[in-house]
């Protein structure tokens, strides 16, 4: 029942500096094109999106950048340790599993991006956002825990980004 992922800020730090590049030249890119073939704002305005997005992946390798430490997150019989490098970019928690009401797999992130949004909820309602930036597999890591016997559904509730985390 074992899951178990260690990655180092150093090496996310790397490919979150190649996504904010990438993601910031797409958006000079449309931009530049936008401009050159007189497209109407809301071209212009998805560019600046997806330089703002580019910069914030830029931003946040630049915080990792000056981090050694790692993330370790694993889930065991005990429950689920999810220990981040950096509390500012992914706040760390522990779990038993006996506090966990269920895993809400909330949805796609987008037509574009079909990765799944999951919160871990606890039984007095409150929800923990698993968090992918380490690279971890979220598909992977929820899969054990519905291993372990905690149910996985899809409410479609909204959750506010102010999340409860355990120490």
């Amino acid at each position: 029942m074992a899951f178990e992922f260690i990655s180092s800020a150093q090496s996310v730090a790397q490919q979150q500096q190649i996504w904010g590049a990438a993601i910031g030249a797409g958006g000079l890119l449309v931009i530049a094109l936008a401009m050159i073939r007189d497209m109407p704002t809301v071209v212009n305005l998805a560019g600046v999106a997806l330089l703002a997005v580019g910069g914030y992946f830029l931003y946040q390798s630049w915080q990792l950048g000056h981090n050694q430490g790692t993330w370790e997150i694993r889930i065991d019989e005990r429950g689920i340790t999810w220990q981040s490098p950096d509390d500012n970019i992914d706040p760390s928690f522990n779990l038993s599993l006996g506090e966990i009401n269920y895993v809400d797999k909330s949805a796609e992130k987008s037509p574009s991006d079909p990765s799944n949004v999951y919160h871990v909820v606890l039984h007095d309602e409150s929800a923990i956002k698993l968090n992918n930036t380490s690279g971890v597999d979220l598909d992977a890591f929820v899969q054990h825990l519905a291993d372990a016997g905690i149910e996985v559904k899809s409410t479609g509730k909204y959750y506010l980004p102010s999340e409860l985390r355990h120490k």
